[in-house]
């Protein structure tokens, strides 16, 4: 994203809606990157490449969670 990285608008959407999921997806899985996007306030991490099916699972997971 061009003026804010990943956790910063992470902290920023969680500040407003606290109980917003946010999956965060990135394909940089060797450096910590699913403990610092957990840490930012996302609810759950997808790795790059992922699958529709793996992507839709965690959205209805999360869905279920909030309802």
């Amino acid at each position: 994203m061009p003026k804010m990285d990943g956790y910063t608008a992470t902290k920023k959407i969680k500040e407003r809606l606290p109980k917003t999921p946010i999956i965060a997806c990135s394909a940089d899985v060797l450096n910590g990157e699913k403990q610092k996007s957990i840490e930012a306030g996302c609810s759950d991490y997808l790795a790059k490449p992922t699958s529709k099916e793996a992507l839709l699972f965690m959205v209805e997971k999360h869905i279920w969670k909030t309802l």
